[in-house]
């Protein structure tokens, strides 16, 4: 399938979102500017303010007159709680992270191309609501709207618990600390766990029955390979903190194994057996040429 027509959609959109071609303006011109900050913040508040107003109004006819605006009071909700979550990604960062993390791709709305593309083909089938064959029920947005409510609390209180040694890219920093404390006390990925139970949540709250499998899929498979790479990234930070905090903690997400995890305990026995036994030892050194 030529998926070349798709990235011609995207692509422009994304650049947009990434401010390029904004070199002339120099209060936008990087992700420090403050013209950037400014310009996302005043879109999401506005859109924010917008989508509460249709909520409420929704819910008072609702109330008040009987009246049914069921796809209406899906969508407000959803762009609210989604205004919400980029805001709050922002505010939780600039309130609780070190100065230097802090930038206009703290609020995440340029998170991707493929998260821009999945909330446009979201909408999409959002749109397609009226001709789909199955039906739009109140009692699944609601048990959404409860889900994704979960999922904000814990990515926040994440973040908030993280503080200083949370960022959005994988790195570890000299002023990182292994936290284990507060929502990390029972989740050691509480920000992955909460960012996947928030996206899966959208969906539910619109109504999406396919992009509900979907997210849940592909956010699965995400995290199923950059969570064991980063818990052995930590493994080897904090050799003897980290195995033992991971075997009183959970991860979060369902059926996520740590394999990264696996992977450095097997490389301290083959190390160990080495150091031992100097055939081993000369097998080991040799071994990594023929890969």
């Amino acid at each position: 399938m030529n998926s070349y027509p798709f990235r011609n959609v995207i692509q422009p959109l994304q650049r947009r979102l990434d401010f390029q071609n904004w070199q002339d303006y120099p209060q936008f011109a990087s992700n420090q500017s403050l013209g950037r900050v400014a310009l996302i913040a005043t879109i999401l508040g506005l859109l924010w303010g917008v989508h509460a107003v249709l909520s409420v109004q929704c819910i008072w006819g609702y109330v008040m007159y009987g009246s049914n605006s069921l796809m209406l009071w899906q969508w407000s909700s959803y762009m609210l709680c989604l205004t919400t979550f980029h805001l709050l990604e922002f505010f939780v960062t600039a309130i609780y992270n070190h100065p230097s993390a802090l930038s206009a791709d703290s609020f995440l709305v340029n998170h991707s191309a493929a998260y821009t593309a999945a909330a446009l083909t979201s909408w999409t089938e959002f749109a397609l609501h009226p001709i789909l064959p199955w039906s739009n029920h109140f009692s699944v947005s609601c048990v959404g709207l409860i889900l994704l409510g979960i999922g904000q609390i814990l990515r926040s209180l994440a973040m908030k618990t993280a503080a200083s040694s949370f960022h959005h890219m994988i790195q570890i920093q000299p002023h990182h600390t292994l936290v284990t404390t507060g929502i990390y006390k029972y989740f050691r990925h509480g920000s992955y766990a909460g960012f996947y139970y928030w996206c899966c949540g959208t969906q539910l709250l619109l109504g999406n029955y396919l992009h509900t499998i979907a997210f849940a899929i592909v956010c699965w498979s995400f995290f199923s390979k950059r969570i064991p790479y980063e818990e052995e990234l930590l493994c080897r930070e904090y050799p003897h903190e980290y195995p033992n905090y991971c075997a009183k903690t959970w991860i979060g997400i369902p059926f996520i194994r740590s394999f990264g995890l696996e992977k450095y305990h097997r490389k301290e026995r083959e190390s160990s057996l080495g150091k031992g036994n100097p055939a081993a030892s000369s097998k080991a050194n040799v071994t990594p040429k023929s890969n």
